[in-house]
């Protein structure tokens, strides 16, 4: 019985090393649902993926309303809204929203998007230039306004390995929701 326990231990931890800190982030709007999209993109496929605790911050313009995100979760666990701090001091003009998850199973497909969780505001309303925190870039729990809060983003795999990595294409959302297309038309030509 011992020897079953180590392997699958053993077993857990192959599995999560093999995605140490390969894990990255991107938000999206989706203009259809009218919500914004948060997802885990992964460099290999794995299936039954042990997603641990996992916390990822956005940051939200401070026209936002001063409130917890209207989370919904779609995989890796039970997301919510944890923490927020509104126009902190030392990053003006910003919120930042703490979202967390427990963790929980999930099957990723090499380099595709799997779809973690998304979100509203109260009013319903899409904002420019919402983003995922940048770890490293945006201020961190000792600066003026973050009340010693940590915001940083962590995704914890089985054996509470770090596989959290890096977010692409974070430069923040636009809202546009209807592509410009101009239709010029023919001309007749005088005679």
């Amino acid at each position: 019985m011992k020897y079953c326990l180590l392997l699958v231990i053993s077993l857990l931890s192959a599995v999560s090393s093999s995605a140490q800190g390969t894990i990255k982030l991107t938000m999206d709007w989706n203009p259809e649902s009218a919500r914004y999209e948060v997802f885990a993109i992964s460099p290999v496929t794995q299936k039954n993926f042990a997603f641990g605790k996992a916390q990822i911050a956005v940051v939200v313009p401070k026209s936002a309303p001063d409130t917890r995100l209207n989370v919904v979760s779609h995989t890796g666990g039970s997301w919510k809204d944890e923490k927020f701090i509104t126009d902190p001091a030392s990053s003006s003009g910003r919120d930042f929203h703490a979202v967390t998850s427990g963790g929980g199973l999930v099957n990723f497909t090499a380099n595709q998007k799997l779809l973690l969780f998304s979100f509203t505001f109260a009013d319903s309303q899409c904002r420019e230039g919402v983003r995922i925190f940048n770890n490293g870039a945006d201020p961190g729990s000792s600066a003026q306004g973050f009340n010693g809060i940590d915001f940083s983003n962590s995704i914890l795999g089985g054996g509470n390995v770090q596989i959290y990595h890096s977010n692409t294409s974070n430069s923040g959302t636009a809202c546009m929701d209807c592509p410009v297309d101009f239709t010029v038309p023919k001309l007749k030509k005088q005679s």
